[in-house]
């Protein structure tokens, strides 16, 4: 069963048609902005909060290190989220 899925995932993944359809319409363009915004910012939030709370577990932290494992999170997420945005843009296709 597991393997028919990722069968069908595959199919679908590489016989992808990436040519734009100009029959379909596209969102109004604050709304691809605020989709890419949102593909930067949610990464950057869970990757923060889980770079935190790993921090919670360390008995002797400081808070600058509490810290520094935040923002290194956020960075990793919206470094991932800013990725996938430009990859959008470039290709001209909406998220």
């Amino acid at each position: 069963m597991i393997e028919a899925l990722f069968a069908s995932i595959k199919d679908a993944a590489i016989n992808s048609n990436m040519a734009d359809d100009p029959d379909v319409l596209r969102d109004a363009w604050w709304l691809r902005w605020l989709k890419y915004v949102a593909i930067i910012l949610v990464p950057a939030i869970i990757f923060g909060v889980a770079g935190f709370l790993i921090g919670l577990n360390a008995r002797y932290d400081t808070n600058g290190s509490m810290k520094f494992r935040f923002w290194l999170g956020a960075g990793i997420g919206g470094g991932l989220g800013l990725i996938h945005v430009v990859r959008c843009i470039i290709r001209k296709v909406d998220p």
